[in-house]
């Protein structure tokens, strides 16, 4: 069983890995060098990191890789190197939907972050280096920087693989450590004192370093030669540098994501 998995869970904040680890599933689902996948997604996730408030979200996904290359609907345009005993690299430019500080159907948001202001979209890079240790197990070290706006680095190790596996079905794992820069944290968990004056909020600095791990489990089914699902549950738990934010309202996330493919 070989477990190079390219799931969705990024750049969607927290819940970003989590839609991150999915695309990941649907491309290891698709064997073909050139091909190309559509569906759909649904979501129910935190409204963002922190937040004691679910929604649901609906989304289109679309996956097409030649050769090495690929554009991902969540990931973004990129391309996917395996080198010698082993080892590969991913390197991908894709956009980030940022926070809004009132509700919102189509990024991260909550009326709960009124008056801290909206977080910007931004385009990113992201690069991967990871190492297929057996057939069933890899591990990776992915760095995700902005390239529009100075909202600091977030950094992912990675151990992921495959459960077990047949002819239409596939469950499998991902475990996270998520660390952030100084900017980044404070970008996403801190409130500043202009901040703090607008809103209902203490002011908070965070410090970079190991915020949270995740961990996720996956079922990919095959339902015909084209169709196919996948359903993923994804468990967030935030350190003390995330959890101690006056935003944060419970250091528990819980998400799941069910998507629907067709590939041609």
């Amino acid at each position: 069983m070989i477990c190079r998995f390219t799931v969705f869970y990024t750049t969607l904040l927290l819940s970003s890995s989590f839609f991150s680890a999915y695309a990941d599933e649907i491309a290891n689902a698709t064997t073909s060098i050139n091909s190309l996948t559509v569906g759909a997604v649904t979501q129910v996730a935190p409204s963002y990191s922190g937040s004691n408030h679910s929604k649901l979200s609906m989304l289109p996904v679309i996956q097409a890789h030649h050769g090495e290359f690929f554009f991902d609907s969540v990931k973004g345009i990129g391309y996917d190197l395996q080198g010698p005993a082993g080892f590969y690299i991913e390197q991908t430019i894709g956009y980030d939907l940022g926070r809004a500080d009132i509700n919102s159907e189509w990024r991260d948001g909550d009326n709960q972050l009124k008056g801290l202001g909206t977080i910007k979209s931004t385009v990113n890079t992201s690069l991967t280096i990871g190492y297929q240790t057996t057939d069933w197990l890899a591990a990776e070290a992915m760095m995700t920087a902005p390239l529009t706006d100075s909202q600091g680095a977030r950094y992912q190790t990675t151990f992921k693989g495959g459960l077990w596996q047949n002819t239409n079905n596939t469950i499998s794992f991902e475990a996270d450590l998520l660390f952030g820069s100084h900017t980044y944290m404070n970008t996403f968990y801190g409130v500043n004192s202009q901040q703090s004056q607008k809103s209902a909020f203490r002011e908070y600095t965070a410090a970079g370093g190991m915020y949270a791990q995740s961990a996720y489990i996956d079922w990919t089914h095959k339902l015909t030669e084209h169709w196919g699902t996948d359903w993923s549950v994804g468990y967030t738990y935030l350190n003390d540098k995330a959890a101690d934010s006056p935003i944060v309202n419970q250091r528990n996330d819980i998400s799941t994501i069910f998507v629907i493919t067709y590939t041609f």
